[in-house]
């Protein structure tokens, strides 16, 4: 259920109890939307001449499991070379396995979603390591200045899903997509 997502982002299965919530986490969403609107203040109009400063891209991330041979990338892989980059600064946070070496070969037949999407965007971050460590896993995202974080597995993945991850809230805007068509109660 959602609303325990807070609680799971705190479990430590092995020693079964909840940690005492870090006293950095979750970001404060009112402080993020003010260094956000310091960043970007130069896309206001101006009511002088002067033209405006360089834009500075807005930082977008999706963080999921499933960025190998899966639905959601069958139906988006191709998607992130449209994206501008003197506009949007897209990072990809993948939690999950590339697909097997032979999988690709003999299934595939040598298309690979994932490499695909590794050409396209601005950065790919393979943080399977931290995929049990929700904490730091949204230490590692916020470092990155993530302003805005789309999550892709929803409720799907047999529970192998970053949930737990946005109820620390890393980035100040925050979306579920694809997957699952309701609140992630995060």
């Amino acid at each position: 259920m959602a609303c325990l997502d807070k609680l799971r982002a705190r479990a430590d299965n092995n020693a079964g109890y909840i940690r005492p919530r870090p006293s950095d986490l979750p970001y404060s969403v009112d402080d993020m939307r003010t260094e956000f609107l310091h960043q970007h203040h130069h896309r206001t109009i101006h009511k002088n001449n002067n033209p405006p400063p360089p834009q500075v891209p807005i930082k977008v991330g999706f963080v999921a499991c499933s960025f190998n041979s899966e639905a959601i990338l069958f139906l988006s892989h191709d998607m992130f070379r449209f994206f501008d980059s003197s506009v949007v600064e897209i990072h990809v946070f993948s939690t999950g396995s590339p697909d097997h070496p032979r999988f690709l070969a003999e299934v595939m037949r040598g298309v690979d979603w994932r490499r695909r999407v590794v050409d396209s965007v601005d950065r790919f971050h393979d943080v399977r390591y931290l995929n049990n460590d929700h904490v730091e896993l949204a230490r590692y995202i916020r470092d990155s200045g993530m302003q805005v974080l789309i999550e892709w597995d929803g409720y799907a993945r047999q529970g192998e899903r970053s949930a737990r991850l946005m109820a620390l809230r890393p980035a100040p805007i925050q979306i579920l997509h694809q997957e699952f068509l309701m609140t992630s109660g995060a």
